[in-house]
């Protein structure tokens, strides 16, 4: 269904036919960007009485992932980020990649002589739960990054909302944090959380230095570098534990 007018029109017009789901798309489907949605639109898309049970989201036709040309693949990514926020406003249902397959299948995506070239190339299962995984971390990082800034207008940073699993690793730079790293480095891959590893030193430590090797090795397992001052260091570590909503610390030597 076309959102010519607003996303709720889009319910408007499934409703006069006797839908009791629709797919719509998120902005003009023959465009690469769109004006963003008023308050006005969502209020209205939002309060729509007695709406569909499922209401599902289509992006653009000229999105294309598996493009060849640079410029063309770069704004397929930049539209379809767009299209997974606004499709996040309007709070959509999320597709399996094997139900995005059966669609194909039954020729609601390609004509039928298209489909065994298509399934076989971009739309293997292997590229949709990718795809669709990627889609899902932005929502959750979107939506992640929401509460953040409403716990600080309520004053209420330092409580600590478990929406995700986050790892943080101390490192003095003695012996054995290399180990300690990689430890952390493993139980975040895991549970595929944050990797944050912090190193406090006080206002006339030199030992920033000999950390050096370690940092590489932070970033080269896939995580983020802290360096914090303070002469208290388990006080240092616990504060900056709370203020990111860290849920486990690994210390060790």
């Amino acid at each position: 269904m076309s959102i010519s007018g607003g996303p709720s029109k889009a319910l408007e017009r499934g409703r006069s036919i006797g839908c009791t789901a629709i797919q719509i798309f998120v902005k003009n489907n023959m465009q690469w960007f769109a004006k963003p949605f008023s308050e006005a639109d969502l209020t209205a898309y939002h309060r729509y009485p007695d709406r569909p049970r499922m209401v599902f989201g289509h992006t653009s036709y000229l999105i294309n992932p598996g493009a060849r040309n640079p410029e063309f693949l770069e704004k397929s990514i930049r539209a379809l980020t767009e299209e997974l926020a606004r499709a996040d406003q309007l709070e959509l249902i999320d597709s399996s990649a094997d139900q995005l397959r059966r669609r194909m299948l039954h020729g609601n995506i390609y004509p039928e002589h298209k489909v065994p070239a298509a399934l076989n190339g971009f739309f293997r299962a292997e590229n949709l739960v990718a795809l669709r995984e990627l889609s899902l971390r932005f929502v959750a990082d979107e939506t992640e990054e929401e509460l953040m800034e409403f716990l600080r207008s309520r004053g209420a940073a330092g409580e600590l909302w478990e929406t995700t699993e986050r790892i943080m690793v101390a490192v003095t730079g003695a012996p054995g944090n290399a180990a300690v790293i990689r430890r952390a480095a493993r139980i975040a891959a895991r549970i595929k959380a944050d990797l944050i590893a912090v190193h406090v030193i006080s206002g006339d430590d030199a030992s920033r230095a000999s950390t050096a090797e370690l940092e590489e090795l932070v970033k080269a397992v896939g995580g983020r570098w802290q360096t914090l001052e303070g002469d208290d260091v388990a006080k240092t570590i616990f504060t900056a534990a709370i203020d990111q909503q860290i849920t486990q610390i690994v210390v060790g030597t």
